[in-house]
């Protein structure tokens, strides 16, 4: 299935890399359409997924309009495993082959999305609506992207403007939850000009743990009339109000007006986001491509909570409030040329990251208040090839270095060879180097309880991946199995240090995971789609320097999902889909072990046309009950934080101007001509 995917400069790119790109010349609308099988965060350029050497994955529109969250979406057929807090609007973390999130890289329209306050990012800050598509990558990125992509990258791809559109939807659904949005674009010759706003809100399932989310956009797009410069512009805000749900007490120190699954009567959290990206790209020819991109991003996380301290007499009522002030801006500049079957394209990173903290706690006795900030330049170089070395051989490389100011200088690497014996068949096997620089809570923290560590090496990681895939003629069917190896050293853990009573991060675990993924989609009939992952992995790690290996952490050893879709008539399709989830376990803080069992999660979902403006979706999630949970608490009087259970939802959407009839589409330059129906 193709769809309509970017902007011409983009498609422009893809050409150079073998792609096929086909744009309408016919209207004042530019629309593009981007097969399915292309994956532009392998490379940052764009490579047919043939090419692609480590495992990758796409989630197109259709998924993320049947979604309520990110999490949702990638649910099914990546492979990953995700974690939410309390519900719809929690924070939302994902791990791939047992890497913990801050070791999986997030991408905003290909530019890196960093908390540099502990790593990681939170998916509940994007809504589903606002991309064409989201592309997975499971391998170590390093060399492309740099710190943290050493379990893998997440690329949020956003709608383009270059094209009419206008789109209202708004969802309703279990728990008070309700999202609503407006999108909007208007192309005037070669000026593209959008917009879009949202608002959710929802109570979720428990005390203290409702959500609301605020987020708007706007975003430019100009393209020349030889379509060989491209300038995008685009900036978005985020706030968010969270209530914060903490694990229960231990008896008899239950807070005054507390309640029993809330570590005070008053914690609540908010964020405040916005950024600006800003893109130039030229491609004078077919082969060639030189891009600039910019962005600056400011986010303001404050968390307040008021706690009375019942085991001291008189009773101390005690009131905290913690403010994270971060920025992070970069600038990045491309270059891609093709010579013959050989790509050659290289790089140049500046990144720059900050981060203010403020800590006030209020007692009756005074108040006690606790600052410190640290910050991180880095210059990253990197550079890739790819060319055959015959008929059925194609080996890759890829490299980086980089800079950071008082640290050796940080290396990273990937090595691939692609192998096609037959058509329709090929291997594939590759060695990546990977690392993760430490935080800047990691290196800088100076509070009551946590000391940073400045001399913390990076987090470094080594994997190796072989896999086989094989497609049935016309790419009905495809089926890819992968195995693979992974080793991680000097992870970071906060240790106890008795002469200061502080944590103090150190660099004394180590990782190791070994596995297979399989991904498979079959079109079973012409009206049934079929696809099924499956991951089984046994993941190792440390507990200290001692160097003994117990199961990792939270990890599950099996995951996997089926799903199918099944069209009835052109206006009305059902589907369903069912997630399995082995048992993980955690060891305490009191050296006991505590465990979340398995869970079978089903889920149904439906869509019905109305009329060529009006489209209603409806679905149901978790049907059996399950209220899965997908994070631990501190001790065993905690509930952990189970998901939300059996929820519906319905979703009615407004016309996609874009997608509610078939063009006639033109391939660039004018050599191919096809009917094509979104």
């Amino acid at each position: 299935m193709q769809r309509v995917f970017c902007c011409l400069a983009t498609a422009l790119t893809l050409s150079a890399t073998g792609s096929q790109v086909k744009a309408d010349q016919s209207s004042a609308d530019t629309v593009v359409v981007l097969k399915d099988s292309i994956v532009v965060t392998a490379n940052r350029f764009g490579l047919e997924r043939d090419r692609v050497i480590w495992p990758s994955h796409i989630i197109d529109r259709q998924k993320l309009e049947l979604s309520s969250s990110l999490g949702e979406a990638l649910a099914i057929g990546s492979g990953v495993d995700l974690r939410s807090y309390s519900g719809s609007g929690s924070v939302a973390t994902l791990s791939n082959w047992g890497m913990s999130n801050r070791h999986v890289l997030l991408l905003y329209d290909g530019r890196v999305v960093r908390d540099y306050s502990l790593g990681g990012f939170n998916l509940s800050e994007y809504s589903p609506d606002e991309f064409d598509r989201m592309e997975l990558v499971k391998w170590p990125q390093s060399a492309f992207y740099g710190s943290d992509a050493l379990g893998g990258v997440l690329n949020l791809i956003p709608r383009t403007t270059l094209g009419n559109d206008f789109r209202l939807s708004t969802q309703w659904g279990s728990f008070a939850y309700q999202r609503h949005r407006i999108d909007a674009s208007r192309t005037d010759g070669r000026l593209g000009l959008g917009g879009w706003g949202e608002f959710m809100q929802s109570d979720n399932a428990r005390p203290n743990a409702g959500a609301e989310q605020k987020s708007f956009g706007l975003r430019s797009d100009l393209l020349t009339g030889d379509g060989s410069h491209h300038v995008w512009l685009s900036g978005r805000y985020f706030s968010d109000s969270l209530g914060s749900p903490g694990p229960v007490p231990e008896p008899g120190v239950i807070p005054a007006f507390g309640d029993s699954q809330s570590t005070s009567r008053y914690e609540h959290q908010t964020d405040r986001n916005f950024s600006l990206d800003a893109h130039y790209a030229w491609h004078p020819n077919r082969t060639t491509q030189l891009q600039f991109d910019a962005f600056d991003e400011h986010k303001k996380l404050s968390y307040y909570s008021i706690y009375e301290e019942s085991w001291i007499v008189p009773i101390d009522t005690v009131l905290t409030g913690t403010v994270y002030k971060k920025q992070s801006a970069g600038l990045t500049g491309r270059f891609l040329k093709s010579v013959g079957q050989a790509n050659l394209s290289a790089g140049i990173d500046w990144l720059y990251g900050s981060l203010d903290y403020e800590s006030t706690e209020g007692r009756p006795s005074g108040n006690t208040v606790v600052t410190w900030s640290g910050s991180q330049r880095q210059t990253d170089l990197w550079g890739a090839v790819s060319a055959p070395a015959n008929s059925f051989l194609r080996p890759d490389l890829s490299g980086r270095l980089q800079f950071v100011s008082g640290r050796n200088i940080q290396p990273s690497y990937d090595i691939g060879l692609v192998i096609t014996p037959a058509q329709r068949w090929q291997g594939k096997i590759g060695y990546g180097y990977a690392y993760r620089l430490p935080s800047l809570a990691d290196q800088f923290s100076s509070d009551p309880y946590t000391r940073g560590n400045p001399d913390l090496a990076a987090e470094a990681s080594h994997t190796v991946v072989a896999s086989v895939s094989t497609h049935s003629p016309a790419d009905r069917t495809r089926i890819e199995i992968a195995l693979f190896a992974q080793r991680v050293n000097s992870l970071i853990q906060y240790q106890f240090d008795p002469g200061t009573y502080q944590y103090v991060p150190r660099n004394v675990n180590r990782f190791r995971s070994n596995g297979i993924d399989l991904s498979a989609r079959t079109m079973a009939t012409k009206r049934m789609a079929v696809e099924a992952s499956v991951v089984y992995q046994r993941a190792k790690q440390t507990l200290d320097s001692s160097g003994g290996y117990v199961d990792a952490f939270y990890v599950p050893d099996l995951t996997w999902s089926l799903r199918a879709d099944y069209r009835l008539s052109s206006k009305v399709g059902i589907g369903g889909d069912v997630r399995y989830t082995s048992d993980r376990w955690i060891r305490m803080y009191d050296a006991s072990d505590k465990t979340i069992g398995r869970v079978y999660e089903f889920g149904l979902h439906a869509g019905l046309t109305l009329s060529n403006k009006i489209r209603l979706l409806v679905s149901g999630k978790d049907l059996t009950d399950r209220k899965r949970p997908t994070q631990f608490g501190y001790d065993h009087a905690d509930h952990d934080y189970p998901g939300l259970g059996r929820r519906f939802s319905a979703r009615i959407q407004g016309p996609d101007q874009l997608g509610l009839f078939e063009r006639r589409l033109e391939m660039f330059l004018g050599r191919e001509i096809l009917s094509f129906a979104v």
